[in-house]
């Protein structure tokens, strides 16, 4: 019977085992070699301290002293602080590994970094309690307060350490000594209202600020307008713009220059009468009664009642206005176009109203409601004008009383086409 115990091996160790008295048999020893885990080595060390936004090391996947693995996260962040694990790959006799990186804000500096000789800007930071140095003092200098004074025209850069030791840095451009000239505006003068105009400051000296105003009187800061050229947004009432010129020590104004904002023009034309369908249609006019100058759409149409669009040409202030010419339909008249003398015949028309009339009423008469009576033998035209002025006209025959007519319809339609039938060749035989 053997017994065998199983222990924790911190240590190198040699065992011996001996045998149970009664047996034949001699002691053995078993040697056991511990090795230790090691823990994996980088050259960035277990901790780190940065600046936003400075360089980050590259995680490797082997340490420095041989061990593989994998990171977690895989990618250092130069924004934002954390922590980053190595993780040795399986079979190794490794630990794992970490690395802190800690993140430190730079500060933000708000403030005028363009002043002349003598003049003072005052620099804020976003972050408190830091300190404030300059490149060149003999160009401009900077207190424990971040107030700039300039010294002398060039550059200089001035940078703020915050307490953590980041540094933001901030370049200043100090000018010579000016006084200020007002200068003279010059530009467009006068627009249509929803327009822009483009304005120019010349023969000026010191820092330009645009101001504008709608009543001459009360002028405020366009804001971010410095430039010596200076373009309006959509204007839609006149308004007055000047220039204020700032200088080493003095202030002063350019020319107030006027810019006249018209409405646009509404083209007018004289109305056109209706017309019957069919009829001539006379082009429209590409000049409006005050003197608007553009073209129409769509092409005309002498079959339907259409509205019309005219656009004018560009260059103009003015809008698009419209002209609607209506077209009045033809009637169509039905009914039989021979007659006996003595009989009468019906004809209908697609349209009501209207006043009938005959054109030889000795030949066939035509009452109000458009009654055919066959007076004489021979021939008439039935007119219909209905009530829009549209005239439809009709051939009526009239035969012999006894005749055979071969029954014969009209259907009178725009534009004459009208469709008789045969007048009978001889009388019927009595």
């Amino acid at each position: 019977m053997y017994t065998f115990r199983y222990y924790l091996l911190l240590l190198d160790s040699t065992y011996t085992f001996t045998p149970t008295a009664g047996q034949c048999a001699t002691t053995a020893t078993l040697a056991v070699t511990v090795n230790p885990n090691v823990t994996p080595a980088f050259a960035f060390g277990t901790s780190l301290t940065i600046c936003s936004g400075a360089a980050v090391p590259t995680l490797p996947g082997t340490s420095d002293n041989g061990i593989t693995g994998t990171w977690s996260p895989a990618t250092v962040s130069n924004t934002a602080s954390g922590t980053y694990t190595f993780t040795p790959t399986a079979g190794q006799c490794a630990t794992t590994q970490t690395m802190t990186i800690t993140v430190n804000p730079k500060a933000t500096i708000t403030g005028t970094s363009t002043i002349y000789a003598t003049q003072t800007s005052t620099l804020t930071p976003s972050i408190t309690g830091g300190t404030w140095t300059t490149s060149s003092v003999s160009v401009a200098t900077v207190n424990t307060s971040g107030v700039v004074t300039g010294v002398s025209a060039g550059n200089a850069t001035i940078t703020y350490t915050t307490p953590s030791g980041c540094e933001t840095t901030q370049l200043f451009t100090i000018n010579a000594s000016v006084t200020a000239a007002g200068g003279t505006i010059s530009g467009t003068s006068s627009v249509c209202s929803g327009s822009t105009a483009t304005l120019t400051l010349s023969n000026s000296a010191g820092t330009i600020q645009w101001q504008s105003s709608v009543d001459n009187i009360n002028f405020s800061n366009i804001s971010r307008a410095t430039n010596a050229t200076y373009t309006t947004g959509t204007l839609t009432q006149t308004t007055y713009y000047r220039a204020v010129l700032t200088g080493t020590s003095t202030t002063v104004n350019s020319n107030a220059f006027t810019v006249t904002v018209s409405q646009p023009t509404i083209p007018t034309f004289n109305p056109v009468a209706a017309i019957c369908s069919g009829a001539t249609l006379a082009a429209l006019p590409t000049t409006s009664t005050n003197n608007i100058v553009g073209s129409w759409s769509p092409a005309l149409n002498n079959t339907a009642t259409t509205t019309y669009t005219f656009t004018p040409n560009a260059g103009q202030c003015a809008v698009s206005t419209t002209l609607t010419i209506t077209v009045n339909p033809m009637a169509v008249l039905t009914g039989t176009s021979v007659i006996n003398t003595g009989a009468s015949s019906q004809l209908s028309s697609s349209i009501s109203g209207g006043t009938w009339s005959s054109s030889n009423t000795s030949v066939a008469t035509v009452s109000s409601s458009g009654l055919v009576t066959g007076i004489t033998i021979g021939t008439s035209t039935i007119t219909l004008t209905d009530n829009n002025g549209c005239i439809n006209t009709v051939g009526i025959t009239v035969n012999q009383s006894g005749a055979i007519n071969a029954p014969t319809i009209v259907d009178a339609t725009s534009g004459g086409g009208w469709v008789h039938g045969h007048a009978p060749r001889g009388k019927e035989a009595g």
